[in-house]
């Protein structure tokens, strides 16, 4: 399998096709399916995570921020229990 990076301003624009610089959650949903399967509820959080003001839209900056992992020293290590907040 051949692996291919993509910038992140390259998948910003793949998810705002009107180019007005904020991305919705359907095209956000819609853009990142585009290129890798990740279920829906999955990227529904991610964006909720994103759109820090709840206002439904997210601006290139945030976008950016958070698929950066702004704090790595955050991300669990492979023996951490990590407890999520998903209703199974």
């Amino acid at each position: 399998m051949m692996e291919q990076k993509l910038a992140y301003i390259t998948l910003f624009k793949m998810c705002d096709p009107q180019g007005a610089g904020m991305v919705s959650l359907g095209d956000f949903i819609f853009g990142i399916q585009s290129i890798v399967e990740i279920a829906a509820p999955l990227l529904e959080k991610l964006f909720d995570v994103m759109d820090e003001n709840k206002i439904g839209m997210v601006d290139f900056e945030k976008f950016n921020r958070i698929l950066r992992v702004e704090a790595p020293s955050q991300i669990p290590g492979p023996g951490d229990i990590v407890e999520d907040s998903f209703v199974w």
